[in-house]
């Protein structure tokens, strides 16, 4: 049976003394998945998902832009507190350049999504950095992008919500539209692009990985995809910031 988030009072009870032995293994599968939102992981497992159980770094290319800087830094058992994932760094850029770690995917189809979840930590005076999943139709600065992602607008401490961005890695758009903003109190998010028609894609939103909704408006870029993975941009200011993307998930069949 799959993996399920349970409430603290269902936990004591599925965990009480266990002086009978009744604790299953699915009652301590149970159990992680509903204290340790780190180790989330589908209930099943996609062709090209990564979970960052081991430096997969060969199977994704870098994509640098300007003066920012990618940096692999998987974090499986390397770093106390922050679980899986994988770090990108950007700072001194235009504030439209994607820093980029993209996989080739093939066989995507009309309701085929990549998922990620995400939180970040940014500078918040006078810059929107972005941090997105999704995909692109290359592994070039040049490459076309539909994304969805997280940002940090520059208004003010709490001025954060979700964004949908088009164009390329050397020149997003990330204006497609904006949601009423959130609180950042509530990351990570999962964040989920979905390849929803030709040419068109959508941004769906969700705070445990399973239960989704749709948030703004279709992102509409003409593009094939063959690519997909992690942008976070180039901030325009020289301070770096840095994203913390926690696995990569999708349900494409190549």
């Amino acid at each position: 049976m799959p993996d399920t988030v349970r409430t603290l009072a269902a936990l004591q009870t599925l965990l009480a003394d266990n002086t009978a032995g009744d604790i299953g293994a699915q009652d301590v599968r149970d159990m992680l998945v509903s204290v340790f939102p780190y180790m989330w992981r589908p209930a099943t497992a996609g062709a090209y998902d990564d979970m960052f159980d081991a430096d997969n770094e060969s199977d994704w290319t870098a994509i640098d832009q300007d003066t920012g800087t990618t940096a692999w830094n998987y974090d499986y058992e390397t770093r106390v507190g922050q679980g899986r994932g994988v770090h990108i760094i950007a700072g001194g850029g235009d504030g439209t350049d994607g820093a980029a770690y993209v996989k080739p995917v093939s066989g995507v189809a009309i309701g085929d999504y990549v998922q990620t979840a995400v939180s970040a930590a940014f500078s918040i005076a006078g810059n929107t950095p972005y941090a997105a999943v999704g995909f692109t139709d290359g592994n070039t600065s040049a490459a076309n992008v539909a994304l969805g992602g997280f940002f940090a607008g520059a208004a003010a401490v709490g001025d954060f919500g979700f964004i949908g961005s088009d164009g390329t890695l050397a020149n997003l758009n990330a204006s497609t539209f904006i949601t009423p903003l959130v609180s950042l109190l509530a990351a990570p998010f999962h964040i989920r692009c979905v390849y929803s028609a030709s040419n068109t894609f959508q941004l769906w939103v969700s705070l445990n990985g399973e239960d989704f909704i749709q948030v703004g408006i279709d992102i509409a870029h003409t593009m094939t995809p063959t690519h997909a993975g992690f942008v976070f941009t180039d901030s325009a200011v020289a301070t770096s910031q840095f994203a913390h993307f926690k696995y990569f998930h999708s349900d494409i069949t190549p």
